[in-house]
C-alpha cells in the first residue's frame, strides 16, 4: 500500500504545538527511514506499530519520554485513522478499476457476438477478457458448431475435435455456472477438466445453452478457487451467455444461408425444368414436318421401285435382268428398313410431345372415383392378362381431387408396366391399392422381375428401358407418371427386388369424403 505522508505530518506538526517543552512526534517507515515529525533516539521513547486493514505492519509512530500517555494514545489513534482512511480510499480505486476493467471486458465481449458466423473468434475475445479482467488464467470452448455432428474444442492457440466419451462428467453438468475445486469435490469431473485444459489448479464451467438448444461448455482454469470473487464469476457467467447467442446466431444464421441458397437453387431448377420442357416441346414439335417429308420420300422411293418391277416384260431371262432384280431388291430391304425407323422416330416424338404437355396443359380439378377409373383399365387390359396368365386384384381405393384424363393415364401406365414386366415365374400377380399406414399412398404392385437398386434410381428417368428385348417402348411412360402425380402435388416412388417383383407408390390429393363405402376386393382371372 503507498502511503501519502503529508497528512500525517501536518498531525504531529499540529501536536507538537500543544504539547510541553520537550515533546516530539515522528513516524517511521518499514524500512527504518523517518517521514514525517522528528524524535531523536533517546531513553523512555515510545514506539507503537501502525497497521493497514487492522494487521498489515505499515509504519510505526514514535514519541519523546515528554509526551503524555493521553497525547501519546491521541497521536496514535490520529495515525491510524488517516492510514485507514487512506486505505479505504485506495480499496475503492481498485475496486472502480477492476469494474471498469470488467465492464470494458464486458463491452468487448458483448460486441463479439456480431461475429455470428464466427463462433471460434467470439471465444478467443471472450477468453482474452477474462483473463485481463479475473483470476482466470486460460480457457477452452467446447462448442457444437453449425454443420458439424460433434463437438470441436476452441482454444485461443488452436482447435481440435472433441472426445466425448473422455468428457461424459463435464457433459453432465447443468448448472449454468459451476467452480469445480475447493468445496466441489467432483475428482473425475476436475480431472476431465484438468486434462481439457492441459493445467493444473481449480476450474470454472459455464453451460452454453439458450432456449433453442444445448451448444456446449465454456471451460476455464484458475490455481485456486478461494481466490475467485464475486464478480468474477459474474462475469464468466456473462461471458458463457455471450457466447450462447453467438453461437445459436452462428446456427441460425447457417440455416437461414442454407435455405436461402437452396430456395434459389430450387427457383433456378425449376426455370431450367421449365425451359426444357419448352424446348423439348418445341423440337418435338419441329421434328415432325421433316420426318414426315422423309417417310414420304422413301415410299415414292419404294413406289419406284416397284415400278420398275412392273415394267419388266418377264421374257428376259439373261444374266442382265436377273442382276437388275437383284439390285432393286437389294433396295428395298434398306428402304423398308427406313420406313421402320421413321416409325419408331413417330412415336418417341409423339410421347415427347404427350410428355410436354403433361407440364404445360391446365389441369381440370374434378372428384375421381379411383376404384371406377381402375375398373376400367382392367376390363380395357382385360386381353392382355388373360393371354398371360396374370391375376389382377384391385382393393377398396379413397376418391382424389384431380384431372381423370391424367390420372387414368398413370393407372393405365403402371399396370401396363406390371404387364410388361411380368416375367415367367409364378405367381404372376397385380395388385392395386390404396395403404393407410405411413406413409400412405396408392400403389401398383407386381410380382415380375423386379429391378436392381440402380435401376430403381433411374427409374423416372427419359428414355431409361432396362429390358429391351422383354418389352417395347421408348422409355416415357413412368417420366410421363411422375410429372403427373407432381402436378397433382403428389410424389411418387418405387421399392423394388430383382426376381421377386416390384412396387410403385404415389400420392394424391383425397377429396374431401374420400371413401364412398367398403366395397370388398375383386380380382380378375384373365
Amino acid at each position: 500500500m503507498r502511503i501519502r505522508w503529508t497528512p500525517i505530518k501536518d498531525i504531529c506538526a499540529l501536536l507538537e504545538t500543544s504539547s510541553p517543552d520537550g515533546a516530539c512526534y515522528a513516524v517511521e517507515a518499514t524500512d527504518g527511514a523517518t517521514v514525517a515529525g522528528a524524535c531523536p533516539d533517546q531513553p523512555g521513547r515510545g514506539r507503537h506499530e501502525l497497521l493497514a486493514h487492522g494487521e498489515t505492519h505499515v509504519a510505526t509512530a514514535l514519541t519523546s519520554a515528554a509526551v503524555p500517555p493521553s497525547l501519546a494514545a491521541l497521536f496514535v489513534a490520529l495515525c491510524d485513522r488517516e492510514i485507514a482512511h487512506q486505505a479505504t480510499v485506495a480499496d475503492m480505486a481498485d475496486a472502480t478499476a477492476r469494474l471498469w476493467r470488467q465492464t470494458n471486458a464486458l463491452l468487448r465481449m458483448a460486441a463479439s457476438t456480431n461475429l455470428g458466423l464466427a463462433p471460434v473468434a467470439v471465444v478467443e475475445q471472450l477468453l482474452q477478457g477474462l483473463v485481463r479482467s479475473t483470476a482466470f488464467e486460460r480457457g477452452v470452448g467446447v462448442l457444437r458448431l453449425p454443420g458439424e455432428d460433434g463437438h470441436t474444442v476452441v482454444s485461443a492457440e488452436a482447435t481440435w475435435p472433441a472426445e466425448l466419451r473422455r468428457l461424459d462428467r463435464l457433459f453432465a453438468v447443468e448448472d449454468d455456472v459451476r467452480v469445480i475445486g475447493g468445496a466441489d469435490a467432483d475428482a473425475e469431473l476436475l480431472d476431465q477438466c484438468r486434462r481439457l485444459l492441459g493445467s493444473d489448479g481449480s476450474s470454472a464451467v459455464a453451460r452454453i445453452e439458450t432456449e433453442s438448444g444445448h451448444y456446449g461448455y465454456l471451460v476455464t482454469s484458475t490455481p485456486d478457487a478461494e481466490l475467485l470473487r464475486a464478480e468474477d464469476l459474474k462475469l464468466f457467467g456473462a461471458a458463457g451467455r455471450i457466447l450462447s447467442v453467438a453461437v445459436e446466431n452462428s446456427h441460425t444464421l447457417t440455416r437461414e444461408r442454407q435455405a436461402t441458397r437452396l430456395e434459389v437453387e430450387n427457383e433456378l431448377l425449376s426455370q431450367q425444368a421449365r425451359d426444357m420442357e419448352e424446348m423439348l416441346h418445341v423440337v418435338a414439335h419441329d421434328l415432325r414436318s421433316p420426318m414426315t417429308a422423309l417417310y414420304g420420300f422413301i415410299h415414292v422411293a419404294l413406289d419406284a421401285v416397284d415400278g420398275f418391277r412392273g415394267d419388266g416384260d418377264g421374257g428376259d431371262s439373261g444374266s442382265a435382268g436377273d442382276e437388275a432384280a437383284d439390285d432393286l431388291a437389294a433396295m428395298v430391304e434398306p428402304l423398308d428398313a427406313g420406313v421402320r425407323s421413321i416409325e419408331k422416330l413417330n412415336r418417341m416424338v409423339q410421347r415427347l410431345l404427350d410428355f410436354s404437355r403433361v407440364a404445360r396443359q391446365d389441369y381440370r380439378s374434378e372428384r375421381v372415383d379411383t376404384g371406377a377409373l381402375v375398373d376400367g383399365i382392367v376390363s380395357a387390359l382385360g386381353y392382355q392378362l388373360k393371354e398371360r396368365g396374370i391375376e389382377i386384384v384391385v382393393d377398396p381405393m379413397p376418391a382424389v381431387e384431380g384431372d381423370p384424363v391424367y390420372l387414368e393415364s398413370v393407372f393405365r401406365n403402371l399396370v401396363d408396366n406390371a404387364i410388361k414386366y411380368m416375367g415367367e415365374r409364378a405367381p404372376r400377380r397385380i395388385q392395386v391399392g390404396y395403404r393407410t399406414e405411413p406413409p400412405a399412398a396408392f400403389f401398383v404392385a407386381d410380382t415380375g422381375v423386379g429391378m436392381d437398386e440402380s435401376q430403381v434410381g433411374r427409374a423416372f428417368l427419359p428414355f431409361q428401358r432396362f429390358r429391351k428385348d422383354s418389352a417395347p417402348g421408348e422409355g416415357i411412360g413412368l417420366p410421363f407418371v411422375r410429372k403427373v402425380v407432381e402436378r397433382h402435388g403428389g410424389r411418387v416412388w418405387c421399392e423394388s427386388t430383382v426376381g421377386e417383383g416390384t412396387a410403385f407408390y404415389f400420392t394424391l390429393p383425397l377429396a374431401e369424403s374420400p371413401f364412398a363405402g367398403g366395397e370388398p376386393s375383386h380380382k380378375a382371372d384373365m
